[in-house]
């Protein structure tokens, strides 16, 4: 079996006993342990807390109107999925048209929308319409009739016979005359069923039917009226491979290959060879996760689904998209090491592989390696093992570029190596050591790139001669580092180097440089050229770091550029290929990327099989066969591009969570349904999903809530959830759209529609009337004219007066956080580690106190700010107090996770004239150590926030300063007080603030305590 098998995490249980996909494309799993919906990313679970009447879930069906019959070991279930509400069915001794029996074993709905109902106790069909069970019982006053009327399953044929499996025997039933046919086991009949527990029946593309049961396989030709049985034999190993002969599952793949499963094992039987091959767990991840098989489903997308006694199991039938060599430590025979940096295939099928470690060489049909390496002593070797460039010329000879080192040339019959390297007194040497590029042009010139330009090797003289760049000189190289060198078919040379791409003529002569200039929309996007490639209709496609895929038509000399948001996965691009489809592959720092002629990127990551993120510059050949090969961080990659196949099919998109203020609304939303919201219900968000399963991390999204979002926001499997804030009332719709993980897109998705209803002063209903009434009084109004303007200057003097006294406030609020009481003894503190050279101390005070001082100044400018921003300050504070004070008190801030940090706001400078009051007041007047306890909490539409400390309390406090000759009151929490009773008039907001004295149980003062109500 190619398959490959990928497991899913999150169910509720293990065990999966029966799967379905229902009519909008979540898949559904009953478990021992609950019923599981799985929407590609998250497992929703229900048990009995959500109403279900058992959690052994042994069949699941949904039927025409979208209910979902739920059948457990302990009652029937309907669950409405509008509102996930269930009803049970139970058996009633005291009502003859109640279900036979609880214990539920299977569920089948026939042509008329009737529903058939197995049990330990009988079959029973229930009209739906009538609300009516009908049991339908064999041979009653038969000894065998417990056995027989233990219903295991039944299916509808073609025909429309009914087939009813039991625990004693299989009946054919004609639901129109009523009338059954029994077939048994039969010792002596080996044209009989080879057991009388049928446990799964199955009907074939060819209208064969197929019985497993305790005792073998059995297929029956209902023309020929004949039963086969396939048993395990001992003697053929590829007969049914089974202990027992127990099958519990049958299953009909695309290409009719039927799959058995067993208690043993999954079996797959080869129809027209008759032979069985087997599939079994082996403990690694890409193998079966028990097998135990309990059932076998396909999706509406082909994709296959194994329940097993230990888990649930997707099947890939498509795992080989890409071969993969790596270096292996345990294995020799293996590559040297996984940094690749060029391929090259030679006449008699090796590939060539130039690594980190020396030259690999690859027997693509024995898959052997053998590899060339520097050895210590011995000339004839490679003369250093980091190989950047291995390339093959028309002459044979094989050329090995390595780093810093210089350039070797190695004759494969003799096993000779020749040394190229630089030497300053010889001008005909090899320019640079560290050799980037290795190419042969038509002429059977060989071209090296390196960091000192081009060289061109005369195989006559074998001397080198050098092109490099000539500081003011154009018609030199436009830079010395060269990474490629690249000949078109007609016969001009392309050099990419660190800054810009060359053109040359066939004798060498520089013609043109392109280089990126920002008035040039239509010119090259980047300087640092990685690579260069024709394609079959003479364009080419130019990679760059960092600044995408370049088209380069060579006759207009106009290049278009494909980055990251065209769909490139990475703007840094290492190499281009084309396959025989024209198809443009193309390695990348993030991944493989298939660019069709539709320009449109199916990218490939490492769940696909690619060796790693990260590509190699120059790593890429293709062969004579169309195989393609690319080398990154991790070995090398190999693959026909014809044997990929894209994924065809469209994901269906819903949405799988709608929240309010962070807390969900129960029911489905499908396409074209209303939500409606009050105007304060503004802060909500969706989380959607699409279902297709075939590899959900690399699916992509597109949403937009049209009226409020300018342009379409992408997102990827990692972040489906669309959230908006402070949305206006209006009319709105949400659509979301989504892609599988080759790209192909479901352009209609889905949309809803979101109405805020405004408040009522805001409703037609209310400003009709008033406008009449404005009208109305519009000449009482003039009457009223000379004596208004009396009174607004008045008012004006009055809003004045308001916001001077707002102003005021909050310049006295800022001057109490950032009193110079306060900061000079902070900084005696921090002063006091500096001078006991205690640095690693006084550095995070000082940070902390300018971190305080900047976030105090910020805040103040600001009506309200988030509660994160708040709580930073308030934290900057307590620790430079507790600097101040010689950690005279501890503290702790708890939060109610339901607390959205981000979202909830609240006014600055509210909470800290509190804090500082229970520091100075309270705690440090108490000979014991001090704690200082704030909360917050969320009640309704309310945070409310709690500051407890364990002082001396108020009355005590007062004392303390009576004493010390300070009668005056805290102006911090005056001020604040005088604050919030105006932010109350003004935002319309109800911010209350209550002081508790804490008592002990002897009375005795323990602490303060204020409560803070901020409205939302």
């Amino acid at each position: 079996m190619t398959e490959k098998i990928i497991r899913q995490k999150g169910i509720s249980q293990n065990t999966g006993l029966c799967i379905l996909q229902d009519s909008r494309g979540f898949m559904w799993f009953g478990t021992w342990d609950g019923l599981n919906q799985y929407d590609g990313y998250n497992f929703t679970i229900y048990n009995n807390e959500n109403g279900l009447s058992n959690t052994t879930i042994r069949t699941l069906l949904e039927d025409e109107q979208g209910y979902l019959w739920i059948g457990t070991e302990d009652g029937l279930n309907r669950m409405d999925r509008s509102n996930r509400k269930i009803k049970i069915f139970r058996h009633d001794n005291g009502t003859p048209n109640s279900i036979s029996s609880d214990f539920i074993t299977h569920i089948l709905q026939d042509n008329e929308r009737n529903l058939w109902i197995s049990t330990s106790k009988g079959l029973n069909k229930y009209d739906k319409e009538l609300n009516v069970f009908t049991l339908i019982k064999f041979f009653a006053s038969d000894a065998d009739s417990s056995t027989t009327n233990y219903i295991n399953k039944t299916f509808l044929d073609r025909d429309g016979y009914l087939w009813i499996a039991t625990r004693h025997g299989l009946h054919k039933y004609n639901m129109k005359t009523n009338d059954f046919v029994p077939y048994y086991y039969e010792e002596d009949n080996s044209n009989s069923l080879s057991g009388n527990n049928i446990q799964e029946i199955f009907q074939d593309a060819e209208g064969l039917l197929w019985f497993g049961a305790r005792f073998g396989l059995n297929s029956y030709d209902p023309v020929k009226e004949k039963f086969t049985r396939y048993l395990h034999n001992p003697r053929k190993p590829d007969s049914l491979t089974i202990s027992d002969n127990t099958v519990n599952a049958l299953f009909e793949d695309p290409e009719g290959f039927i799959w058995i499963g067993t208690a043993d094992q999954l079996n797959i039987l080869n129809k027209s060879e008759q032979v069985f091959t087997r599939c079994k767990s082996t403990g690694r991840n890409t193998s079966l996760s028990n097998n135990d098989i309990k059932c076998i489903y396909k999706d509406q997308t082909a994709t296959i689904w194994v329940g097993t006694y230990n888990g649930i199991n997707k099947v890939d039938k498509n795992p080989s998209r890409f071969t993969h060599f790596h270096h292996i430590p345990s294995n020799p025979n293996s590559l040297s090491n996984n940094i690749i940096f060029s391929l090259k295939e030679d006449d008699d099928g090796l590939l060539w592989i130039a690594t980190y470690d020396g030259v690999n060489i690859l027997d693509l049909d024995s898959g052997k390696f053998t590899f060339l390496k520097h050895q210590d002593g011995n000339p004839n070797s490679l003369v250093y093992n980091k190989v950047k460039v291995v390339f093959i010329d028309s002459r044979g000879n094989y050329w090995f570029g390595t780093e810093n080192h210089g350039l070797n040339r190695y004759h494969k019959e003799s096993g000779r190596f020749t040394l190229f390297a630089n030497d300053p007194a010889d001008s005909t040497s090899i320019s640079d050591n560290t050799i980037l590029s290795v190419s042969e042009d038509r002429k059977g010139r060989l071209w090296i790139g390196s960091g000192q330009g081009v060289d061109i090797f005369d195989f006559e003289t074998e001397t080198f001669r050098n092109f490099r760049h000539v500081p003011g000189d154009p018609s030199t190289l436009s830079n010395n580092r060269v990474w490629t060198v690249y000949e078109d078919n007609r016969g001009f040379t392309w050099i990419g180097t660190d800054y810009g791409l060359n053109k040359v003529d066939t004798s060498g002569h520089f013609i043109k440089c392109f280089t990126y200039s920002y008035d040039n929309p239509a010119g090259i996007s980047g300087n640092r050229v990685f690579s260069i490639y024709e394609d079959k209709d003479s364009i080419f496609w130019i990679g760059t770091m960092g600044a995408g895929l370049n088209r380069f038509d060579p006759v207009s000399e106009e290049f278009k550029t494909f980055t990251e948001k065209d769909g490139l996965p990475s703007n840094v691009v290492y190499a281009t290929l084309e396959d025989r489809e024209g198809n443009l592959w193309i390695s990348t720092n993030w991944g493989l990327s298939r660019f069709d002629k539709k320009e449109t990127f199916v990218n490939y990551g490492i769940d696909d099989g690619v060796q790693g993120k990260e590509f190699n510059i120059g790593a890429s050949f293709k062969n004579k066969k169309g195989d393609m090969f690319f080398g990154g961080m991790n070995g090398f990659n190999i693959f026909h591009p014809e044997n990929i196949k894209l994924n065809p099919n469209k994901p269906r998109i819903v949405i799988t969570d709608f929240r309010v203020f962070n807390e969900s609304r129960s029911g489905e939303l499908r396409n074209g349904d209303t939500i409606k919201l009050s105007y304060d219900d503004n802060f909500f968000s969706f989380e959607f999903s699409a279902l297709d399963y075939t590899n959900p991390p690399k699916n992509m999204f597109r949403f937009k809530l049209e009226n409020y979002d300018v342009d379409w926001i992408r997102r990827d499997a990692g972040h489906r959830v669309a959230a908006y804030k402070r949305v206006n009332p209006g009319s709105y719709t949400f659509r979301v759209t989504g892609s599988n993980n080759d790209g192909v897109w479901n352009r209609e998705g889905i949309a809803l529609e979101v109405i805020i209803t405004p408040p009522w002063w805001e409703m037609w209903a209310f400003r009709i009337p008033f406008v009449l009434l404005v009208i109305s009084g519009f000449w009482f109004l003039i009457y009223l004219r000379f004596k208004s303007l009396k009174q607004k200057h008045q008012v004006e003097k009055r809003v004045l007066e308001v916001e001077k006294l707002i102003f005021e406030l909050e310049q006295k609020a800022l001057r109490l956080q950032m009193n110079p009481h306060f900061i000079f003894n902070s900084l005696n503190a921090i002063q006091s580690y500096v001078i006991s050279n205690e640095s690693d101390k006084a550095i995070p005070y000082l940070a902390k106190f300018s971190h305080l001082m900047r976030m105090i100044l910020a805040n103040s400018s600001e009506s309200f700010i988030p509660l994160k921003d708040e709580l930073r300050a308030l934290k900057y504070y307590l620790d430079i107090e507790r600097l101040r004070f010689d950690d005279k008190f501890d503290f702790n801030i708890d939060i109610d996770p339901r607390i959205d940090e981000e979202f909830v706001e609240i006014p600055p400078m509210i909470l800290q004239p509190y804090v500082e009051n229970a520091i100075i007041h309270g705690m440090i007047n108490s000979s014991e150590k001090g704690f200082l306890e704030i909360c917050f909490k969320r009640k309704k539409k309310s945070l409310f926030c709690t500051i407890q400390d364990n002082g001396v309390g108020r009355e005590k406090a007062r004392e303390i300063r009576e004493r010390s000759g300070i009668k005056r009151k805290s102006k911090g929490m005056m001020i604040t007080q005088e604050r919030m009773d105006i932010l109350n008039k003004q935002n319309k907001k109800n911010f209350l603030v209550n002081v508790v004295d804490m008592k002990d149980d002897k009375g005795h003062p323990s602490g303060t305590r204020v409560e803070i109500v901020f409205q939302y």
